[in-house]
């Protein structure tokens, strides 16, 4: 099972345009798996990092009337954009691209 996530990150990194990292996420904020093709950066710190931008998310979404639910997150700087997308209910996805 590990191999095929592992291989389904590496696949997303090469077949997205100036991806760098993916990482697999539950729901919780846990780490899963990532690939990193770059080496530049530490994708650890940066994803619990924005991680907690995911889990504020949700709080915001709960704490007014809504289902918690995570469509789709964007974060952007002035190097990179880090996307965020929900898999399945417990699984979401973080991908870094180069601008």
């Amino acid at each position: 099972m590990q191999q095929e996530i592992r291989g389904a990150l590496m696949k997303a990194v090469q077949d997205t345009k100036g991806a760098f990292a993916a990482v697999l996420f539950e729901m919780t904020g846990i780490m899963v798996d990532k690939i990193d093709v770059s080496g530049r950066f530490n994708v650890d710190h940066a994803a619990m990092s924005y991680i907690g931008v995911l889990l504020a998310a949700r709080k915001a979404s709960l704490d007014s009337g809504g289902d918690g639910v995570i469509a789709n997150i964007i974060v952007s700087s002035n190097m990179t954009h880090v996307v965020f997308a929900p898999l399945t209910e417990n699984y979401l996805v973080g991908m870094g691209v180069f601008l």
